[in-house]
């Protein structure tokens, strides 16, 4: 017997491999040895042997019920991290946008006054925000434009973005 539980009188003892029949999960069957662990509840079936369940059904068990393994909580937090990464890049980026917007059009336009008052939301506002359920449509940018040649004075430049 190879319990990694050491009190003697404990209700939940595991094992790296199942010491009594039948010798397996009684979920999924597996009782050889590998990664998994069997947890022994001290439950004994008449004509069955001891109840195991191994890590792996429980971790499915405990997954129905809401909770996570250690693994899949590393998994999500180093993933939450990355997503944190990226969204402060895009902040970044958007402040570094606004600013040269501001500059262009500060350029003695009265439009250009107007987009200095303007309010923007800051990035401590954008974290207090509730998250938008519907991801926004991402741009995409046509070439279907009227091409604009060396002589035309329209400021069109042959680009259209469409956000949907």
């Amino acid at each position: 017997m190879d319990p990694m539980t050491t009190e003697p009188n404990a209700r939940i003892v595991v094992h790296n491999v199942p010491p009594a029949a039948p010798g397996k999960c009684v979920v999924c069957g597996f009782g050889g040895k590998d990664d998994r662990v069997y947890i022994d509840f001290g439950f004994d079936l008449d004509f069955y042997g001891v109840v195991y369940f191994c890590s792996e059904c429980m971790t499915e068990v405990a997954n129905g019920i809401g909770f996570v393994s250690a693994d899949q909580y590393v998994r999500m937090q180093t993933e939450n991290m990355k997503l944190h990464d990226q969204l402060r890049t895009a902040l970044d980026e958007r402040d570094g946008a606004t600013h040269a917007l501001r500059a262009y059009l500060n350029g003695g336009s009265a439009v250009g006054a107007a987009a200095e008052s303007a309010e923007l939301p800051k990035k401590s506002e954008l974290s207090k925000r509730p998250a938008s359920k519907k991801p926004s449509p991402k741009p995409t940018v046509s070439s279907d434009a009227k091409e604009s040649g060396p002589d035309d004075s329209s400021s069109d430049d042959g680009v259209i973005i469409s956000l949907g």
